[in-house]
């Protein structure tokens, strides 16, 4: 977390305790965006030193005792839970200490207990004690279950590649990890969306480009074969859903390419396909039109124009998304429809309301889907997730099958609980290959 010190000289609140922060408190300190905002008076976010402290340790204990849990794991080893956390030193001094008599907003005596470990609230995003958190608990133990199993590497395909003058750090760190022919990556998740990804070594990083061949270090065990599946334009898809505009729900009507119909109802022809990808996906996450026409490379005129069309076109979507921008502003906050609060920056919320909203509920749905994938699968068969795929080790033979079982775990349609409309989420399912490289050809697919 970058820090940078400086003196609170006016009225603010910790983001940890929500206490006022006064000048007599000493020293306080801007937190990074990943840190879950509480209700501020002000654009600044400050907490004071003592909680961040607290905070900080914290958070470093947590990943401590994952470590030490994952490596025992690996190693076959009997997996005993650590003992709890305590206080850094820097929070443990002000431990004990009397409350200090302050004056409230109106004037009353007030008393200001300092923040203990225990008192400090989750920056996690949803209540601790929550079904929400219930299910994370799970999917935290599916995905260390996934990690203690590990991933096969093609030995001789990496060693092919550490000898290539330009070989990328993500294969180095391949080779650094590697005990016998698997690595054993770590895994993180998201404090803003609950995305997870994986690191030590980051197999989500290996180029998808198939010259490059980087793919093709990840290989099935023996007598298996790999396949992915992936739910395909899940976030432009949710926005569909989650704003429940008739006229753009269309455009993902099965069979429909709505890239290519975006570009014939707003850019003259289907020849602007991949323009129109680009736009559309830069409008739902507030990309300004200078940044528009830059990203779809179009004069600004022209992105202008079509963000005008798009609003023209699509007025319940438009009014959804101002709709979001101004709670996200007026709260510094959204919650998605399964419960998990995802913090805006108010300053901000034109860029990260709707993304952050929408990343947020891809991620859970996918996870929701991936959990019953790994009940009905079999066991260990999962062995990778990457935003919204998944990498997937099968005996030879049975790949029709399982492909089967997929569709059917992931390929459901969705809609809010407070709406009527569903909208289709598709699956992309390869063909099966004994490397991750040649597993790249899909087939689009939706539900039975």
């Amino acid at each position: 977390m970058s820090v940078a010190y400086t003196w609170a000289y006016y009225k603010s609140r910790c983001v940890v305790c929500a206490k006022e922060i006064r000048k007599r408190d000493g020293i306080g300190r801007t937190v990074d965006e990943d840190v879950v905002v509480l209700e501020s008076g002000t654009k600044a976010k400050w907490g004071h030193s003592r909680c961040i402290a607290a905070w900080e340790k914290g958070q470093q204990d947590a990943r401590t005792e994952q470590a030490r849990l994952g490596y025992a794991q690996r190693k076959g080893r009997k997996v005993t839970a650590g003992t709890a956390p305590g206080l850094s030193k820097a929070a443990s001094k002000y431990d004990g200490r009397q409350p200090r008599k302050t004056k409230s907003v109106d004037g009353a005596a007030a008393f200001d207990s300092t923040p203990t470990q225990a008192t400090i609230p989750s920056v996690t995003g949803y209540a601790p004690d929550s079904l929400y958190a219930k299910r994370e608990d799970q999917i935290r133990r599916l995905l260390d279950e996934m990690c203690s199993v590990g991933v096969r590497i093609d030995q001789g395909a990496l060693h092919d590649q550490l000898r290539k003058d330009d070989c990328s750090e993500t294969v180095k760190s391949i080779s650094r990890s590697l005990v016998g022919e698997r690595v054993f990556p770590s895994f993180t998740v998201s404090e803003l969306t609950g995305r997870i990804s994986f690191k030590q070594p980051n197999l989500g990083s290996l180029a998808k480009d198939p010259a490059q061949g980087e793919r093709s270090l990840v290989i099935a065990e023996q007598g298996h074969v790999l396949f992915t599946a992936d739910m395909a334009q899940i976030e432009a898809r949710l926005v569909a859903g989650l704003c429940q505009d008739p006229e753009y729900m269309e455009q993902f009507a099965p069979g429909r390419d709505v890239h290519a119909d975006m570009a014939e109802r707003l850019l003259g022809g289907a020849s602007q396909r991949e323009t129109a990808k680009k736009l559309v996906h830069g409008i739902n996450y507030g990309m300004g039109k200078t940044a528009l026409a830059e990203a779809a490379q179009i004069s600004i005129h022209d992105a202008e124009t079509f963000v005008r069309s798009m609003a023209r076109q699509f007025p319940i979507w438009a009014s959804w998304t101002e709709e979001m921008v101004r709670e996200g502003r007026r709260a510094g906050q959204l919650t998605n429809v399964f419960g998990r609060t995802v913090p805006v920056e108010r300053s901000k919320a034109h860029s990260q309301s709707v993304s952050r909203l929408v990343q947020s509920t891809a991620r859970d749905i996918f996870m929701q889907r991936i959990q019953i994938m790994n009940v009905v699968m079999p066991e260990d068969s999962l062995r990778l997730l990457l935003h919204d795929e998944v990498i997937v080790s099968i005996p030879v033979g049975s790949y029709a099958e399982h492909a089967k079982v997929t569709q059917t775990c992931l390929a459901a349609p969705w809609r809010p609980s407070s709406h009527d409309e569903w909208i289709d989420l598709p699956v992309r399912i390869s063909a099966p290959g004994i490397s991750w490289a040649q597993t790249r050809e899909q087939v689009l697919v939706v539900a039975a």
